[in-house]
C-alpha cells in the first residue's frame, strides 16, 4: 500500500522509541505521525470478515 503524505515529509524514524509498535512518519517542520504496524491489513481483514463498509451511507 502506498501512503501519500504532506510535501514536507522527511522520512520514517526507525529509531523512535515507539518504532516497534508504530511506523513513525517525520516532517521537516517538526511534526510526526504514527501508524500502528498491521493497521491496514487488519482493517481489510475486518471488512472481508464482517462485510462492513465504512463508506456506506445506508
Amino acid at each position: 500500500m502506498q501512503i501519500i503524505t504532506e510535501p514536507d515529509f522527511s522520512g520514517v524514524d526507525k529509531n523512535h522509541r515507539w518504532a516497534e509498535q508504530f511506523q513513525i512518519l517525520n516532517y521537516s517542520q517538526g511534526g510526526s505521525s504514527s501508524i500502528p504496524h498491521g493497521f491496514f491489513r487488519n482493517w481489510l481483514d475486518c471488512y472481508q470478515r464482517f462485510k462492513f463498509d465504512p463508506l456506506a451511507t445506508e
